[in-house]
């Protein structure tokens, strides 16, 4: 089965709240855009076929987390680099939702995002790709933070 996941970039208009004085963090406001996109193509296969550097990590680690063998993955457009489009986080899903979707398995991005290092701080970019868009975010509790969750699921920690 082939399948394509077609994404479009996002914008984060900033956080709303960094103060430590206050019982949330990192709210923040954002908006789905539908050009520029990520488009990804993909086809199961036995272990992880892909030339770009970046989708070919978090295909690795989709594969993991999803249990699956592998998927032969095409890039057909990308996101820029450090532009502020969300290139990270797009392109991430993507192919999170690629692997999935060739191996029959729910992709349940807003779940599985954190396994994959993305929306530890802002929920816009793994909102934005689940729903597109206006995306108000609330943050998150103070003494709940989502990057200590996160890294707690993946025994990591980070100085």
């Amino acid at each position: 089965m082939s399948v394509l996941v077609e994404t479009g970039a996002r914008l984060h208009f900033g956080f709303l709240n960094l103060s430590l004085s206050h019982d949330r963090l990192y709210g923040s406001l954002g908006l789905a855009l539908e050009t520029p996109r990520v488009v990804v193509t993909g086809e199961a296969a036995d272990d992880v076929r892909c030339p770009h550097a970046r989708a070919r990590a978090y295909a690795e680690r989709a594969c993991e987390i999803l249990g699956v063998p592998g998927i032969e993955l095409t890039i057909r457009e990308d996101l820029p680099e450090h532009a502020g489009l969300g290139s990270g986080t797009q392109l991430a899903l993507s192919v999170l939702a690629a692997v999935a979707s060739v191996h029959d398995r729910a992709p349940a991005v807003r779940e599985r995002a954190p396994e994959l290092d993305r929306g530890g701080r802002s929920g816009v970019g793994v909102a934005t790709f689940d729903g597109g868009g206006f995306v108000l975010d609330a943050g998150h509790r103070r003494d709940c933070s989502r990057q200590k969750r996160h890294r707690a699921a993946r025994g990591r920690s980070r100085r």
